[in-house]
């Protein structure tokens, strides 16, 4: 039990430094004035929070866009307007379309822990874990990104394990 707890503690700090590097690969268009309105990037995680206080240490003086963090945490979309980015937690996986139907209407970089079809109903990053090689990836959908005003880097992009369209 010890070690399957040890390794989704170290799982979660890695998701926590994959998104942070979603962030520093991500523009948001300038006209899009919620996030220049801002001086923090704003992290909204929506459901069963699977870091803990553990992600404001590891975001803790480490600015991008030359902007430090904000975490908020909710449990109703509604309650992360002004977001940057939603982390959409596993819990979520019964509701996820109703996120994302929420997040089309804003400038967001959405991005879900695992959950199946995410990318596919128009979410922009997905998490994805191979349990038997012990790997963590992730899946991109670029045309959600653009719908998003949002530009992701060439790198960022070539590191997905899967490009995915919408359905």
């Amino acid at each position: 039990m010890a070690q399957t707890t040890q390794r989704l503690y170290d799982l979660n700090e890695t998701k926590a430094g994959f998104l942070h590097n979603f962030v520093k690969h991500t523009k948001w268009a300038p006209t899009e004035t919620p996030f220049y309105l801002t001086d923090k990037i704003v992290l909204g995680i929506i459901g069963k929070d699977p870091f803990g206080t553990k992600i404001e240490r590891i975001f803790q003086g480490r600015p991008v866009h030359g902007r430090n963090w904000e975490i908020k945490r909710a449990t109703k979309i509604r309650q992360l307007w002004g977001c940057h980015v939603i982390f959409v937690c596993a819990s979520e996986k019964e509701n996820f379309k109703d996120i994302l139907e929420y997040c089309r209407k804003h400038s967001v970089l959405t991005v879900s822990d695992n959950i199946p079809n995410f990318c596919a109903a128009g979410g922009i990053i997905n998490f994805t874990e191979n349990v038997a090689n012990r790997r963590l990836g992730f899946e991109i959908n670029i045309e959600a990104a653009k719908r998003a005003k949002l530009t992701l880097n060439t790198n960022l992009v070539r590191l997905a394990v899967r490009i995915v369209g919408d359905n």
